[in-house]
């Protein structure tokens, strides 16, 4: 629909725990047709790996890496 399977799409849900972002996640994976991954930390993330259309759910804190890291991927 809409053409969306043929468009890259990566986003990332960044929250503290019981914040909702799960069901953020979920809602985004309904609307968008996403692939969804969640990690502890940005060890645990495959960055080379990640599909072209998901969302990541991480809680992390907003270090300088880890936002370069999101910003590369």
């Amino acid at each position: 629909m809409f053409g969306r399977e043929h468009t890259s799409l990566r986003l990332a849900v960044i929250a503290n725990p019981r914040s909702g972002n799960m069901w953020l996640r979920r809602l985004l994976v309904a609307l968008y047709g996403l692939e969804e991954r969640s990690a502890h930390t940005p060890a645990d993330v495959p960055w080379d790996d990640l599909p072209e259309r998901c969302v990541l759910q991480i809680h992390w804190h907003p270090e300088r890496a880890f936002r370069r890291r999101l910003r590369a991927s």
